[in-house]
């Protein structure tokens, strides 16, 4: 690949020279997309070159099978774990004494649980309240004393929880969660004495007031409309982003070169770009309504924003286009599935596997499509992407083998936007 001022050039295996420029954009291109498919394509051209020259046939096959066997064995740790996790074990049993020492009949009494550190220090100890009535959980303890609520303490040592594994994927609060809805059924709160005004609501967790197929059906529907916003407003933002960048950049080019003042114009861009911080905290405060847990959205987030990143920039040939979209929403949709069903479950853990899956699928096709596409120049300057199909099924193939477009998993149109004139 040749740069020349504002063209690059890229050598095809038949010899010869074949150049772009946003000035010769395909064919049903309009010219914004022509500038941003020639952004991406040089940066699809760049990064190819630099792993090419960096990682060898054999290096890349390697990454490819590591991310192979992490997602395989986090998948199997995920499974072998919740299934060890939605059994009783001996928290729960001592949960289940506790109710029964106290009046059980009425549902007006608490159970206070301390988890002891395994140091032994003080300062360490965990404090929970249960009670069927949300009420009694918030008053203070001197209140409870006044009114005599029966009152049974529990404590147990940290390593009752389970292994160190158990206890650093989910936490001590929700696996005394599930294990506090193990023992006391979908009633009442459990509550975290840390003066952070927490708790579980068990009813809500347990959900056992609908049938299967009705939970089910919810979390479906849920889980593809949370997929279908988050991917949309990602490939929206990064398309208007990035439209914006290449016209500010030849508009500061065009008044440096004319010796204009361009401090109007650097204002009136960071103006405009200040409307996409709300659409982004939007998005994340969207997100933790749905998963109760702000890091969480925030890592689902930004792998939907690199998922369509890396389909905007890399994914050209044709078989790639077809099958990978699916594959990453087929995984993001089980990640999605699983978090909805388990509340109490192992969430980081399930992304992390997540990860490894869709990590393994962009190799598998970058090493065995994208990079025999690109040396053999079935994608080239003139034809940057050979064909484009929608990922949701929104749309159909574009009717020329010439049309490009820059979207990515959920983009179903043509960039949009002010093109540079």
């Amino acid at each position: 690949m040749v740069e020349r001022g504002g063209e690059t050039t890229t050598a095809p295996p038949g010899g010869g020279h074949h150049r772009v420029h946003p000035g010769n954009q395909p064919n049903g291109l309009s010219s914004a997309d022509a500038w941003l498919e020639w952004v991406f394509f040089r940066v699809h051209t760049r990064c190819a070159a630099w792993v090419s020259r960096s990682f060898g046939d054999r290096s890349r096959r390697i990454f490819e099978i590591l991310c192979a066997l992490f997602a395989v064995g986090g998948l199997g740790l995920l499974v072998s774990l919740h299934a060890k996790y939605e059994r009783e074990t001996e928290l729960s049993d001592n949960l289940k004494s506790a109710k029964h020492k106290s009046n059980s009949s009425s549902s007006i009494y608490a159970v206070h649980i301390i988890i002891e550190a395994l140091g032994g220090e003080y300062n360490n100890r965990r404090s929970y309240w249960y009670s069927p009535e949300k009420g009694i959980v918030e008053l203070s303890e001197k209140v409870r004393l006044e009114l005599k609520v029966p009152t049974q303490t529990i404590q147990i040592s940290e390593s009752e929880l389970g292994s160190w594994l158990w206890r650093a994927l989910a936490g001590h609060d929700t696996i005394l969660a599930n294990a506090a809805l193990i023992a006391f059924g979908a009633i009442g709160q459990l509550f975290i004495d840390d003066g952070s005004d927490r708790y579980y609501d068990l009813a809500k967790l347990g959900d056992t007031q609908n049938s299967w197929l009705f939970t089910k059906t919810a979390v479906t529907l849920k889980t593809l409309f949370l997929l279908f916003s988050t991917s949309t407003l990602a490939a929206y933002t990064l398309r208007e982003t990035q439209t914006r960048m290449l016209r500010f950049a030849y508009l500061i080019k065009q008044f440096v070169s004319n010796h204009q003042s361009y401090l109007q114009l650097v204002i009136a861009h960071l103006l405009d770009s200040l409307v996409f911080a709300p659409i982004t905290l939007g998005m994340l405060s969207f997100l933790y309504e749905f998963f109760n847990d702000q890091f969480l959205a925030l890592l689902i987030l930004s792998l939907v924003w690199g998922c369509e990143l890396f389909a905007a920039i890399s994914l050209r040939s044709p078989i790639a286009i077809r099958i990978l979209p699916h594959i990453i929403i087929l995984y993001l949709a089980a990640l999605h599935f699983y978090i909805f069903c388990a509340p109490l479950g192992f969430h980081y853990l399930a992304l992390f596997t997540t990860l490894a899956f869709i990590g393994h699928a962009m190799f598998f096709f970058w090493n065995h499509f994208e990079l025999p596409a690109l040396l053999a120049g079935r994608v080239s300057p003139t034809r940057p992407r050979a064909v484009y199909l929608s990922s949701l099924s929104m749309g159909t193939p574009s009717s020329s083998i010439n049309n490009t477009t820059t979207g990515g998993l959920s983009s179903s149109s043509s960039t949009g936007g002010v093109a540079p004139q």
